[in-house]
């Protein structure tokens, strides 16, 4: 176990976002049930008003755990110096590989359901008389149990990372070291020319993306088929900017055209994070219109999601519009 400033910050903020995540999530979850088996109008009344405030400390307590996704990463940069052979974050992730990539797993999925939540809920709570709220507990359950494994397993590192008594092979052994100068995509799998193809399609994906969601933001009631489009645009986008900034992208930034290190890109081009922020929310915003489309199941919701998808996909054009900008104009 490693303490330092960080550390510390992540067992508070962990521990109090647990501990409201608990809390409020069982309280929320007694309240519903209270509410559905009383038969007075007081009562029900009552319950319902107690439910909203147990949600509320939720939301407070999932804005904690949002909070932790870039906290983890400046904890795992503080660690640098502690683990021998490390020049940047890839080598901390070194010492525990499997658990660090399965955290790095869980907190986008996590940032997805809460997020995914709050706008549902929203929508229930512009409703009347609720009827979403059954759909909202069940959602709630399964973005209260990420966000308490999410902040589990922080803790768990915290506790159990230690420095290895034998040096890391840290990025260069992996992008410099092992395969200097040369593409880390094989030449054989996708052909000679599939450099070209990769920087064409990560631009063509990143102008089209916001072009066809700028123009949907416009209309009125956007097609389903449209929105399964866009969401999935938006999924082979996130692969194709993967392979891009591993390949290309990150050393022109970096201004090192041998060196493929993501974590090295964060640490020598900070503005590379606002880059990759907008990148993931822009993704995020793209994704959630359909995915909400699919579990709203009344005429009112439907309405109230009809009114906000173009909000959402504008935002969603915004944000990877000018992250691809930056990326340009960073070069």
């Amino acid at each position: 176990m490693i303490l330092n400033p960080f550390a510390l910050a992540s067992v508070f903020v962990g521990i109090l976002s647990l501990l409201l995540v608990g809390g409020a999530g069982f309280s929320a979850l007694y309240f519903y049930r209270q509410m559905k088996v009383s038969e007075a109008a007081d009562e029900r009344a009552h319950a319902e008003s107690r439910l909203h405030l147990s949600l509320l400390l939720l939301i407070t307590a999932f804005l904690l755990r949002l909070a932790t996704w870039p906290l983890f990463y400046i904890l795992l940069q503080s660690l640098i110096p502690e683990v021998p052979g490390a020049m940047c974050i890839y080598g901390v992730t070194q010492v525990m590989p499997a658990f660090i990539s399965f955290m790095q797993t869980l907190k986008p999925l996590a940032f997805f359901l809460i997020g995914g939540w709050l706008l549902f809920y929203g929508i229930d709570l512009s409703l009347g008389n609720h009827p979403l709220m059954d759909q909202s507990v069940r959602m709630l359950v399964a973005a209260a149990a990420f966000a308490a494994v999410d902040g589990i397993a922080e803790l768990s590192f915290v506790f159990l990372f230690s420095a290895p008594g034998v040096a890391v092979s840290c990025c260069t052994v992996v992008a410099d070291i092992v395969m200097p100068a040369a593409p880390l995509i094989p030449i054989p799998l996708f052909g000679a020319h599939y450099h070209a193809a990769l920087m064409a399609a990560h631009h063509g994906f990143n102008l089209g993306l916001p072009l066809i969601s700028g123009f949907l933001s416009w209309k009125k009631n956007i097609n389903h088929q449209w929105l399964a489009l866009v969401a999935f645009g938006a999924l082979l986008n996130c692969a194709i900017a993967y392979a891009a900034f591993k390949e290309s992208l990150g050393p022109r930034l970096m201004h090192l055209p041998d060196h493929h290190c993501l974590y090295c890109l964060l640490q020598y081009r900070p503005v590379s994070i606002l880059i990759l922020g907008l990148f993931v929310l822009g993704s995020f915003l793209a994704i959630w219109p359909f995915w909400l489309s699919r579990l709203v199941d009344v005429d009112e919701g439907k309405e109230r999601l009809a009114l906000l998808n173009p909000s959402l996909l504008k935002y969603a054009a915004a944000c990877l519009a000018t992250s691809w900008l930056l990326t340009i104009l960073m070069r």
